[in-house]
């Protein structure tokens, strides 16, 4: 997967591409295309700003996979892609990563844990969008996502390194449920807050399947 998305990521960040980014990053047209012979699209979001995201298929339908938020003069990377735009001139934009907690919420609500949480068992180490988790069958019957805890010696416990932490390392993030009485997908308390921004952004891949 790391290679295909490499290959994304010079595919659709050339110097045509990103003056059609640039050129429309306040456009109010809902999808503008790309040159490129791979599934991306720079799509206009809830809130306003624009995604540029990669179709998937899964066995739930087509999903999205942002490779990009773009907010006006800033292009925002997810950590999955942070470190493979190193090398390349954004012109005109303005290079950021994104903050601890949006990564973290992007691998809990994304694709990796869906299809590891309807196997309805504990799962000691995953990756997903560049971090480390765990999933965990909870009392209620949920499997809930955790950021995975590594020992790092005498100072205890840390996730990835403190470059990386985020208030909601200690907590479960997402919830999933598979019954006949009510299944989905959901939040917890420490994470329902950041559900509500960052699922109009289409920055939550199970939030973005299409049937």
């Amino acid at each position: 997967m790391t290679d295909f998305l490499k290959d994304c990521v010079e595919e659709v960040f050339t110097k045509e591409n990103l003056n059609t980014l640039w050129q429309n990053r306040q456009s109010k047209q809902d999808i503008i295309g790309l040159e490129t012979d791979l599934p991306i699209r720079y799509k206009l979001n809830d809130v306003g700003t624009r995604n540029v995201e990669l179709m998937l298929q899964s066995q739930f339908g087509f999903y999205y996979k942002t490779i990009a938020l773009i907010e006006d003069e800033n292009i925002l990377f997810p950590r999955e892609f942070d470190s493979l735009t190193n090398q390349i001139d954004f012109q005109s934009f303005k290079k950021y990563g994104m903050k601890s907690e949006i990564n973290v919420m992007i691998g809990a609500f994304s694709m990796d844990s869906l299809l590891l949480a309807i196997k309805n068992e504990d799962v000691e180490e995953y990756s997903s969008n560049g971090g480390t988790y765990e999933m965990l069958k909870a009392i209620d019957g949920t499997m809930q996502t955790f950021v995975k805890q590594k020992e790092t010696g005498i100072f205890g416990f840390s996730p990835f390194s403190d470059f990386y932490r985020s208030e909601l390392d200690d907590d479960a993030i997402s919830a999933f449920k598979f019954n006949n009485q009510q299944s989905g997908v959901f939040p917890t308390n420490a994470t329902h807050k950041w559900l509500e921004r960052l699922a109009p952004q289409r920055l939550l891949e199970i939030f973005t399947i299409e049937q």
